[in-house]
């Protein structure tokens, strides 16, 4: 059972081992992969370190100490000054995470928002518009290259001739 409890170690270094060698190659592989996914990749690989770290750690310790691995790493590692060393990585990845979380990803994402209402504020805008009254160009098709909205000849003096003839709707009818 002792090998067991030592060896486990072993097995999560080496499945955490193959989550970050993934991680790694698809971060460097798609340069042009959204921020998003990208600042996700980045965390990932922040914590899957900081976990093969621990767990190389502790298995080295609890190796030693189940007569797996020399007893004297027990003896070294088991000293408090070395076994704050994987607690301390864990805050300084905590704080990395925490770092780009509010400096990266947040300022971001309120851009992006801000940026999706007022599409949709445009879109709102060009969708009230009667087709024959006349198209209004939107604030971000404004100085975008050529003109989508209306691309087609508006029919402004008929349509107005044409509301000019009808005759105005009598009460009851």
């Amino acid at each position: 059972m002792y090998a067991a409890a030592a060896l486990i170690y072993w097995l999560i270094v080496a499945i955490w081992a193959a989550v970050f060698a993934t991680l790694v190659s698809y971060y460097v592989r798609n340069p042009l992969t959204f921020g998003t996914t990208r600042l996700l990749l980045a965390v990932l690989a922040i914590d899957t370190a900081r976990n093969i770290f621990e767990n190389i750690y502790f298995g080295l310790y609890f190796g030693g100490q189940y007569g797996l691995l020399p007893v004297e790493l027990v003896t070294v590692l088991g000293k408090p000054a070395f076994l704050i060393i994987p607690k301390i990585l864990n805050v300084i990845a905590g704080c990395v995470v925490l770092g780009l979380l509010l400096y990266r990803w947040l300022p971001s994402a309120v851009s992006e928002r801000g940026r999706a209402e007022q599409r949709a504020q445009d879109l709102e805008n060009l969708a009230a518009v009667d087709g024959l009254t006349g198209p209004v160009q939107s604030a971000a098709l404004r100085g975008a290259g050529p003109r989508r909205v209306g691309a087609l000849p508006t029919l402004r003096a008929p349509a107005l001739a044409f509301a000019a003839r009808r005759r105005p709707l009598q009460a009851g009818q």
